[in-house]
């Protein structure tokens, strides 16, 4: 089967194939009613390393909004997984914990994540399976919150780099006013910033 070299539809066909194939495993295992194994799986981890945690710690640990995971969390202690306590030391706040059933379906469900991993890594080196867990974190930093904010590429659009350079160079009076006008009204329409940063950084010839 042939896939497009597009990184954003290849993240979409992985996102989908790995979600489904988590799922099958899932149900084979008799888990098909946890709708939230990550979840289950962040508590287990903590209840190892001795703390528990609350439902806002939750949220953060899994990068995921407060009102999502009071969502996830009311389904699951509906079914058994799980358990809000309050905190001893402060009255406005719960403690998750993971029930017995909760545990047990943990323990069943990393076998289905392994098996997953198996399939999805077959044929993968130990050096390039290193790689990828290196370019993985690198994206989720890329696409941290705090990051959202980084500096615009010039775009790669020869005709606009060139119209970028064009009003670039029309700053120091080097272009006639006819070119600037044109490479301003360009950026208009394409919503291309033409006079902020990185607009004279294009580089190179076209």
């Amino acid at each position: 089967m042939q896939y497009t070299d597009e990184p954003n539809v290849l993240f979409h066909f992985l996102h989908h194939a790995h979600h489904r194939r988590v799922n099958e495993e899932w149900n084979a295992r008799g888990l098909g009613d946890v709708g939230a194994p990550m979840l289950l799986a962040a508590l287990y981890n903590s209840e190892k390393e001795g703390r528990t945690l609350s439902q806002r710690e939750l949220a953060r640990a899994l990068r995921l909004s407060p009102a999502t995971v009071a969502v996830s969390l009311k389904n699951l202690e509906g079914k058994g997984y799980l358990l809000r306590i309050t905190d001893e030391g402060d009255q406005r706040r719960n403690r998750i914990h993971l029930t017995e059933k909760g545990r047990n379906a943990v323990e069943r469900g990393t076998e289905a994540f392994q098996a997953v991993e198996e399939q999805m890594l077959a044929g993968f080196s130990g050096e390039e399976k290193e790689r990828l867990t290196g370019f993985f974190v690198r994206m989720l930093e890329n696409l941290a919150p705090e990051r959202r904010t980084a500096p615009r590429r010039p775009p790669a659009d020869p005709l606009a780099r060139r119209l970028i350079i064009i009003a670039a160079a029309a700053a120091e009076r080097s272009v006639s006013a006819d070119d600037k006008k044109t490479a301003l009204l360009y950026g208009r329409i394409q919503k291309v910033d033409l006079t902020g940063p990185g607009a004279d950084g294009c580089g190179g010839t076209l």
